[in-house]
């Protein structure tokens, strides 16, 4: 009987060591996780669509003046395009990377507060970004 108990036991700890280990420190336990956008590259081609996308999307915020709700609408369509190819604008430009992303903060903020010279300085950064950008990286 005695031994029986120790197999039990032992069986027991052998359960809950497997179930801890198999945690990778992450909620859930999964050690798969998506790589973040900055981390994704896609080509050229797609970059220079991207960035004229996003171009045409602040021109949208800028001449949506200081009507809030339409200017923060469009500006969010900026980060859905971004996330595509912001991985590639980083590994090539890192200057330009943090240019754009200096730039889209000041057109989101702007959008929010209704400042229209923070969008347009914003709007305004974008376009030499993408214009520095496109020149040694055309798509």
């Amino acid at each position: 009987m005695r031994v029986l108990r120790a197999a039990v036991v032992a069986v027991a700890f052998s359960v809950l060591a497997v179930g801890c280990s198999g945690s990778s420190g992450t909620p859930g336990g999964s050690a798969s996780t998506a790589p973040a956008p900055e981390e994704v590259t896609t080509t050229t081609a797609a970059v220079a669509e991207g960035l004229r996308q996003i171009a045409s999307v602040a021109a949208q915020v800028a001449a949506a003046g200081d009507t809030r709700a339409t200017a923060e609408s469009l500006a969010g369509r900026i980060e859905p395009i971004w996330q595509q190819i912001e991985g590639t604008v980083k590994a090539n430009d890192p200057a330009c990377y943090l240019a754009l992303e200096d730039s889209f903060a000041l057109i989101s903020t702007g959008a929010e507060s209704g400042d229209t010279a923070k969008v347009s300085q914003g709007v305004a950064g974008v376009g030499k970004a993408m214009a520095d950008y496109l020149a040694k990286y055309p798509g």
